[in-house]
């Protein structure tokens, strides 16, 4: 266990203990007082107060330990794979041609051996269908001023002058 995974586990123990003591304690007691069949006595609640705190303890750490397996970066992003789009192209039978933009990380030569790579990596991930036909590098993906993706101008280099709709 790491430092950040352990202060992360403090820090949400700590806000969902106070956070469920605020709520059931402070603003939600006097619909609990209504209710005097359904809950403990007072005198018989403190028994199991120290199994809340280790029911919160345990929780806490599942939570963060979840959270951490998800927001693990992809295998093929440390592959020297800074930006991709999809690009999804209407053809006049009605199937998609997928083609894959990708902006290498700096330092990274682009290379067919990247490529092969990447539609091996994608091949395993996505079904058959949703496996890009190509992948094309681009040294730097158009972008807004805001820095958002403007993925008309790569969708129009793709389909040319063609008046059909892109879906």
């Amino acid at each position: 266990m790491n430092k950040k995974f352990l202060i992360a586990w403090v820090v949400v123990f700590i806000v969902w203990f106070f956070g469920s003591f605020a709520v059931h304690g402070v603003l939600l007691r006097s619909d609990y007082m209504q209710l005097t069949n359904l809950f403990r006595a007072d005198g018989d609640q403190w028994k199991f107060f120290p199994l809340m705190i280790v029911a919160h303890v345990i929780l806490s750490g599942a939570f963060v330990w979840i959270y951490s397996r998800g927001a693990e970066a992809k295998p093929w992003m440390a592959q020297g794979v800074r930006f991709g789009v999809a690009i999804a192209l209407l053809t006049s039978v009605p199937t998609y041609m997928i083609y894959f933009v990708v902006q290498p990380m700096p330092g990274v030569e682009p290379c067919i051996d990247l490529a092969e790579e990447l539609l091996q990596f994608c091949s395993q991930q996505l079904s058959r269908q949703k496996v890009p036909r190509s992948i094309d590098f681009e040294a730097e993906l158009p972008r807004l001023p805001t820095g958002k993706l403007y993925k008309r101008l790569l969708r129009d280099r793709y389909w040319g002058n063609k008046t059909s709709r892109i879906v």
